[in-house]
This record gives C-alpha cells, sequence and structure tokens, in this order.
C-alpha cells in the first residue's frame, strides 16, 4: 500500500462511527423516544363528549399538550407538577410530603396522570388516590402511565402528546426523583377501587396503561 493510501484508508476508519457500547442497554431510555399509546384516545374522547370539559395534567407545563388538548378536546386545562411541587426534605425528597389538589369537588373530567405514582411512597399514593377521586366529577376519567418494573434508570420521565396514538418520552436527568416501587396490578386495583377499569394496556416499554372512570349515579339509577 502507497503511502498517500494508508493515510487515506486511515481517514476513513476515523470518521466511521464507533461500535455500540454492550452496556449501554443499562443506561434506560434515550434522551427522547416515541412510543405508541392506545389509551389515549379513549381519554380524549370520554372527555370531549362533556359539556365544556375540565382536564388536570399532574405532570410538567408542556406547551404541545396544552394545544392539543385545546384542539381536540376543546377543554380548560390545569397543570398541576405534583412531582415539581414536592418539597425536599435533608435526605431528598420530604417523607411526610401528602398531595393536595386545589380543585373543588367533581370538578374535573379528565386527569392525566403521567408518570407519578411511581416516585410516590405508599402513604402518597394513597393520599393522591383519594384526591383525584374527589375531584373527577360523575364519569369523569382519569388516564394512568405507571411502569411495570424500574430498570436500571429510576428518574422521571415527561410526556408529549404526538397524536391520539403516539407520546415522546423525554427523559429527565433529575436524580432525585427516582422511582419509590412500581406498583402490581392489583395494588393499582386497591388503590382505585372506587373506580372502573375501562382499559388496560401492557406496552413493550414496560409500561402500563390504564384508563379509569368515575361512576355516574345518574347513568347507574336509569
Amino acid at each position: 500500500m502507497t503511502r498517500s493510501g494508508y493515510f487515506g484508508a486511515l481517514a476513513t476508519r476515523l470518521r466511521r462511527r464507533p461500535p455500540p457500547v454492550a452496556s449501554a442497554e443499562t443506561q434506560g431510555p434515550p434522551p427522547e423516544t416515541y412510543r405508541t399509546t392506545h389509551v389515549l384516545s379513549d381519554f380524549v374522547a370520554a372527555v370531549r363528549a362533556k359539556p365544556a370539559p375540565v382536564v388536570l395534567d399532574l405532570g410538567p407545563a408542556v406547551g404541545t399538550n396544552v394545544t392539543f388538548l385545546g384542539e381536540e378536546v376543546a377543554c380548560k386545562v390545569f397543570i398541576e407538577d405534583l412531582l415539581g411541587k414536592r418539597p425536599a426534605g435533608p435526605s431528598g425528597n420530604d417523607d411526610t410530603w401528602r398531595p393536595r389538589l386545589s380543585q373543588p369537588d367533581e370538578s374535573v373530567d379528565g386527569v392525566l396522570c403521567w408518570d407519578v405514582l411511581d416516585h410516590l411512597d405508599d402513604a402518597a399514593r394513597w393520599a393522591l388516590a383519594a384526591e383525584l377521586y374527589r375531584v373527577l366529577s360523575p364519569a369523569g376519567v382519569l388516564l394512568l402511565y405507571q411502569r411495570v418494573d424500574q430498570r436500571a434508570f429510576s428518574g422521571r420521565l415527561v410526556y408529549e402528546i404526538a397524536g391520539l396514538d403516539r407520546v415522546c418520552v423525554h427523559r429527565s436527568d433529575d436524580a432525585a426523583q427516582g422511582v419509590e416501587r412500581p406498583l402490581k396490578h392489583r395494588e393499582l386495583e386497591v388503590l382505585f377501587e372506587g373506580l372502573q377499569a375501562v382499559k388496560t394496556v401492557l406496552l413493550k416499554s414496560r409500561t402500563r396503561e390504564v384508563l379509569l372512570r368515575k361512576a355516574n349515579p345518574a347513568t347507574a339509577a336509569a
């Protein structure tokens, strides 16, 4: 091989992308990834059927989500970033904190609970479940995204609606928002025993989508 041929081959090798690292799979999901959702369309349809619907989003404020809900549902949207408002104690999150919602009783027609339950201890989970039941209107719906296993990455995930059948998941690097203990399906049923499970889907991403509905006494009596 001539000298110029040697340097040409060396330059080609240097431009090549390095091979994937075998341990990369243990580092959690990439900073941004798209996932299919099988329950969001049902949530939208249920809320849209309400007159002057109100939606409560328990995640951080995401402009795309507010725009989507405004266009698809024509609803009023309230943001209650519970994890963002949780005070930090001496060793991280305050274990004595219990979530409270500012909405009046039976004033919310739909709740989006994105990756919130996974970051709460058992007492806070029970407190939140009671609050969600309180604010939901009759026939109101609750959409849960809940992890099935903790996996290597335990930080917070932020969900951005990309359509009726797709969401974009953004990974947060906030180490303080660790996962407590993913709930089993039976535990989820007990936690929300006052609500009816309309649809449950287990995704390949090891995430469980659940749509719950509060009973409507007027319909039940008819």
